[in-house]
């Protein structure tokens, strides 16, 4: 066996897999109740951003859900008014994008106009067996203190929300929490699917001083922001398999 190259086809492949995880990512900039609570460009999500870019990602700002050539995850809000609604062509691209193996953060929100609206989210989001509440909780702030185990709450303890909406999960798609604050579920991509993240509150990822209860910098706000985007922006089970036998093939042909 040529033990040099098995090692540097070793090398390749993990550095394949390595970049894998410097994504694309489009960031929703047209949902939010105003121009300041855009996450794409808002004023209030300026760390929020950062954040995303500090871990390698690209970001793209994302108009129309119904073209997302190009990009790896995205990240979709909850709308606030009627322009804002998805469409049927953009809910059946996010569909065929998530099957493909793109990655997906969808938003819940209670703020402004957002209950007008909560139904449209659910349209969108009904395909990965998750629901939004109509019902707004804890206005004044909540401390989650209990997750299950899972990618996404690895190292969490503590997380900060308010004004959010409740998560209810079914199937493939499980409730991240181990109480009944079920702000955050999650559907582990099977058969070449992304990975998919649903939580229903936007202002707990809000700069310090934007008038959040809890902001990105509370508790371990950032962390869960960082953990779900590691955790939709993974490679595909397909990429890892094909690196894995590539590797294994090259072994054997030149043994």
């Amino acid at each position: 066996m040529n033990i040099t190259h098995t090692l540097a086809t070793l090398c390749v492949a993990t550095s394949l897999v390595g970049t894998a995880s410097a994504a694309v990512i489009g960031i929703d900039n047209r949902n939010g109740f105003d121009g300041d609570t855009t996450l794409g460009t808002g004023s209030d999500f300026d760390q929020f951003r950062s954040v995303i870019a500090s871990m390698g990602h690209t970001i793209v700002l994302v108009n129309d859900f119904s073209n997302l050539a190009g990009i790896d995850s995205i990240i979709a809000q909850n709308p606030h008014s009627g322009a804002q609604s998805y469409s049927m062509a953009e809910m059946g691209s996010i569909s065929t994008f998530v099957a493909g193996g793109g990655g997906m953060l969808a938003l819940g929100e209670a703020g402004g106009n957002s209950t007008s609206f909560i139904a449209n989210m659910n349209q969108m989001v009904a395909g990965f067996e998750a629901e939004y509440s109509a019902a707004v909780h804890s206005g004044s702030g909540l401390i989650v203190n209990s997750f299950a185990s899972h990618a996404v709450t690895a190292g969490v303890s503590q997380v900060g929300v308010d004004f959010y909406r409740k998560v209810t999960a079914s199937g493939d798609t499980a409730d991240l929490t181990g109480d009944a604050s079920d702000f955050i579920a999650a559907r582990d991509g099977n058969g070449g699917a992304g990975n998919s993240v649903f939580l229903g509150d936007i202002s707990l990822w809000k700069d310090f001083g934007t008038g959040s209860d809890y902001a990105i910098t509370d508790l371990d706000n950032e962390l869960l922001l960082r953990n779900i985007v590691g955790y939709i922006t993974v490679p595909t089970p397909s990429s890892l398999s094909l690196l894995g036998f590539g590797v294994v093939a090259m072994r054997r042909r030149r043994g």
